[in-house]
């Protein structure tokens, strides 16, 4: 994309404006000038900054890719926060707001239920607690990082536009603010709580053998990952069809179709990680090898921001989080690492006893103690500012809402203040696979399973993060902790996290899938992702020999759908068993899963069919079972990390007593055969086609791209997003995609040998949607085109200079 010129750029400014009504005339020329004076101050050869020990030489490449020299490691830093306020500063803002809570005083009252749930956790209040107790040598790297932030905001002629739009200017960066984009990455205690709350009110409504069934997550791909391993032990036997409660149930239910809260296909669609290192023996070059792609919502700009940074003897390539100064997913020269998100259960609903005799109070072990109250104010642009008081407990705040009528406290890792650090910055010195584990086991961030390679030929996998650990509970659902007897003893300790270390298959991989199997002690967490990812990459590792740098990337796009195949069996079947009274439109369907390729290509035809049909067997099949769970909350959704293993269960089985809707079909097969018709019929109303073989993949998994300002102007979305695009792969794919969810990084590195180390993300590194480098990384993303990890010849030097 060729560079915008400053005229352009005011042109477009100006057009950006525009598309708000109230901005009026002062506000597009304000634009206009702050937009033509950044680009004038990027092009500055020279800065001083006050907080630098000495010279700090920062050079860019093509794509705007930063690389810090420095001599130390804090003086890289300084650098660092300098040139992400420059590229990212929105960015940066709008994470620490959101993880603070104060998003609705520039953002207005649409986004005062996210501030809500932040001020009821308490997240300002931890980043406090938790920076009074970081190591020194941390705490001076993210002070350091904070004086180059504040550099550029108070050398800055303007400011990036979106400030100028919101009319506010960003606070001084502190090291609390790095602190609240840390707990950011946290496993999203929503979801956590969610999820507590769904398996107590199955657990207190089903019969026991129904929720086992309904709740078991151990699913076929991972019970074969496990297998391969010796020293795994798998968990219990599955256990069978409960066909009596099952069809007990049924019965004692008035079942009444509803599409106002369907169950979704997988609360984790296309969420997650692939993480997976390669030994030697199985590389082309006898090196050892590891590819990481992260699943995330993918925003623009990216949650990714790339770097180079050298200091002292220590040289690292990789990215980090804007507001983070530290290389998440990356390589030192001798180790590269990645993350997985292992679903950890770092989050306890507590429940609270209270008595209308002890008014205000809750019970403890020791007797009644008085609620105390955290007393929090959201401003919120345009209106009132709204109070909020938030009962705190011994355990925890008390959740927004009560829990099968009884209040419940929230009780979760980074609310002790010595369980959250940046302990990572230590991977800088980490020389072997064994020092870098001893990092990844001693560090106190999120929970993540870390995928490790070094330059001597080792492989590993560990954990990182503190995983609690419990005394008289499992934490799968919401129990008391009144009596004394339950609760957390502290924390799994560093040396005995679970490991694996050089194992003799020659790789290890990590997909969100349950790691370890029923010989670990400890709990690590409940109800993790299906294992399929998991199971096609060590699939496709088994069969390739020499690999490539150029494999892996390869594999990182590969858009098998094997799951689904399950489903276009049983439709095929059906059809087939109905093959003299078929409607021209399930003759169609017919021909259209049969020339399946069975892959999620965005020209193949019938994947996006197979999933309406696994959804509407899924609300069918499930709804007389688990209605009674909706009087307990009419938000009840059943989303366990693998519900289509049930639901396959029962469709294989089809036992008669179990038949949906048995007064109006008569058999499992004339059940089925009208969700076939009813599921053609609604998606060619949806996409209003005629023919069902016009419809393929791309037209129903397009990837957006998100935008901060698009939830305030949603006006700008086709000025500051990117074009939705067809995109290949799916939720279950090991290419993720799935609407709002992709692979926000693909890297692959042999640690020692970077030259050939390859990486793509989408976007861009700025976030200054006129900059040539807004989108200049996106398409080599979209079309899986390799590209280099190192940054390329100099194109631009900034000097900066101790004041």
């Amino acid at each position: 994309m060729p560079r915008w010129s400053p005229r352009s750029r005011i042109v477009l400014t100006i057009a950006i404006s525009g598309f708000v009504a109230v901005c009026g005339v002062h506000l597009c020329l304000t634009l206009a000038w702050a937009e033509s004076e950044i680009l004038r101050s990027k092009d500055d050869s020279s800065k001083s900054l006050p907080g630098l020990s000495a010279p700090v030489k920062v050079v860019f490449d093509a794509l705007g890719v930063p690389t810090m020299n420095a001599l130390t490691r804090t003086d890289a830093m300084h650098a660092l926060g300098y040139i992400t306020a420059r590229d990212r500063l929105f960015q940066m803002d709008w994470l620490r707001r959101t993880s603070a809570g104060r998003l609705a005083e520039i953002a207005g009252k649409s986004v005062v239920p996210v501030d809500i749930q932040q001020r009821v956790l308490g997240t300002q209040q931890m980043a406090q607690a938790i920076v009074k107790q970081l190591p020194a040598a941390q705490l001076a790297v993210l002070e350091a990082y904070a004086e180059g932030v504040n550099a550029f905001v108070s050398q800055a002629k303007a400011l990036p536009f979106e400030f100028h739009l919101l009319g506010y200017r960003p606070d001084r960066w502190t090291v609390a603010d790095s602190v609240l984009v840390l707990l950011g990455m946290f496993h999203p205690p929503k979801w956590m709580i969610e999820h507590e709350r769904m398996v107590t009110i199955m657990k207190e409504v089903l019969p026991p053998d129904v929720f086992n069934f309904l709740t078991w997550d151990l699913d076929p791909y991972t019970a074969a990952l496990l297998r391969e391993r010796q020293d795994v032990r798998l968990p219990d036997e599955m256990p069978p069809i409960p066909v009596e409660s099952l069809a007990s149930l049924k019965k004692s239910v008035t079942h009444q179709r509803t599409s106002q809260a369907p169950y979704p296909l997988d609360k984790y669609w296309g969420r997650g990680s692939n993480g997976w290192a390669l030994a030697p023996s199985k590389t082309a070059t006898g090196r050892a090898m590891l590819a990481s792609d992260m699943h995330l919502p993918i925003s623009i700009p990216n949650i990714w921001y790339r770097v180079r940074l050298r200091y002292g003897t220590s040289e690292l390539n990789g990215v980090v989080v804007p507001g983070i100064p530290v290389v998440i997913v990356g390589t030192n020269g001798s180790i590269a690492w990645s993350f997985t998100d292992p679903f950890v259960d770092a989050l306890d609903l507590v429940m609270i006893e209270t008595s209308p005799d002890h008014p205000g109070a809750y019970r403890k072990a020791d007797g009644w103690k008085p609620y105390g109250v955290r007393h929090e104010v959201v401003k919120v642009k345009g209106g009132p500012d709204l109070p909020v008081d938030v009962k705190v407990t011994t355990w925890g705040p008390i959740a927004q809402r009560t829990l099968l009528e009884k209040p419940v406290a929230v009780h979760w890792v980074p609310m002790d203040p010595h369980a959250a650090d940046f302990g990572l910055l230590h991977m800088d010195q980490a020389n072997t696979i064994h020092e870098a584990i001893t990092v990844m086991n001693q560090s106190r961030g999120p929970a993540m399973s870390a995928v490790l390679a070094d330059n001597q030929g080792h492989i590993a996998w560990t954990l990182m993060g503190r995983v609690p650990l419990r005394m008289g509970l499992t934490g799968f659902s919401s129990v008391s902790w009144n009596d004394g007897a339950v609760g957390w003893q502290g924390y799994i300790r560093p040396e005995a996290l679970p490991r694996i270390v050089d194992p003799p298959s020659g790789y290890v991989v990590a997909g969100n899938h349950r790691m370890v199997g029923a010989e670990y002690p400890h709990t690590i967490g409940h109800d993790f992702p299906n294992g399929y990812r998991g199971h096609r990459i060590t699939e496709r590792l088994k069969a390739l020999k020499g690999v490539t740098e150029a494999d892996m990337l390869a594999l990182q796009l590969d858009t098998v759908s094997q799951p689904s195949q399950f489903y276009r069996q049983l439709a095929l079947d059906i059809l087939a068993k109905h093959q003299e009274h078929l409607s021209p439109s399930l003759e169609e369907l017919q021909d259209v899963l049969a020339e399946w390729n069975g892959q999620a290509d965005v020209d193949s035809v019938g994947l996006g069919f197979l999933l309406q049909i696994q959804r509407s067997l899924k609300n069918n099949v499930f709804e007389p079972y688990l209605a009674e769970c909706r009087t307990h909350d009419q938000d009840f959704s059943y989303w366990a990390g693998d519900t289509d293993m049930a639901l396959r269960r029962l469709l294989t089985a089809k036992i008669p007593s179990l038949l949906p809707d048995a007064d109006q079909y008569p058999t499992w097969d004339a059940f089925l055969l009208s969700v076939l018709q009813k599921s053609v019929k609604q998606i060619l109303e949806k996409h209003e086609m005629k023919s069902l073989k016009k419809l393929k993949w791309g037209d129903f998994n397009r990837q957006t791209y998100g935008h901060p300002l698009i939830h305030v102007f949603p006006g700008l979305t086709g000025v500051l997003g990117l074009p939705n695009e067809a995109m290949p792969g799916c939720g279950e794919c090991v290419r993720a995609s799935s609407g709002v969810v992709g692979a926000t990084e693909r890297l692959v590195v042999s640690p020692g040998h970077l030259s050939d180390a390859l990486f793509e993300m989408p976007g861009g590194q700025s976030g200054d949607p006129l900059s040539p480098h807004y989108r200049d990384h996106h398409r080599a993303w979209v079309e899986g085109l390799p590209t280099p990890l190192l940054p390329g010849p100099v194109r631009h030097t900034l000097s900066l200079r101790p004041e």
